[in-house]
């Protein structure tokens, strides 16, 4: 894991400093990013098979619980357990660790709404979808703003 080896280093210089501690957030951030895309394509995935009708309701929600739910229910548990260290990022981070919560809750009342067939709960979990995409957008400008300071930046 790309983790330990950054940690080690970082720890290996002494004190950890305001830029040490934006790089290793960066860097952390970054591959979260990273399987959050995944995830993405996953879910568009199954948006492609539901516009082809090539899955019947109750095979997108097994799909859903079993590919896309999950993932997402670790990404939010994984940021969560980032720490934006003296980096200044903290209140910035605070916003994408509720937004991919959302976001795992909202990838669970889809497969719940589907497996129910109803139209209402389904249209409010696409909702929270949609707003999660702007918080992320939020998050990223707000955080490269102060990353920039670091001569850092994320790539989503």
């Amino acid at each position: 894991m790309m983790v330990a080896p950054t940690l080690m280093a970082l720890l290996a210089c002494g004190h950890l400093g305001q830029g040490s501690d934006a790089e290793a957030y960066a860097d952390a951030m970054q591959r979260l990013f990273v399987e959050n895309q995944a995830i993405s394509r996953e879910f568009l995935d199954v948006a492609v098979l539901v516009k082809k009708q090539d899955l019947a309701a109750g095979e997108i929600a097994e799909r859903f619980s079993e590919r896309v739910v999950p993932r997402a229910t670790a990404l939010a548990q994984k940021v969560d357990a980032i720490d934006p260290g003296s980096s200044g990022l903290e209140k910035v981070h605070s916003g994408i660790e509720r937004a991919w919560a959302i976001r795992a809750e909202s990838y669970s009342a889809l497969a719940d709404a589907w497996t129910s067939a109803d139209n209402a709960a389904f249209t409010r979990a696409m909702h929270d979808n949609r707003s999660v995409r702007k918080a992320e957008d939020r998050y990223i400008e707000a955080a490269n703003r102060l990353l920039r300071e670091h001569e850092l930046q994320l790539d989503p």
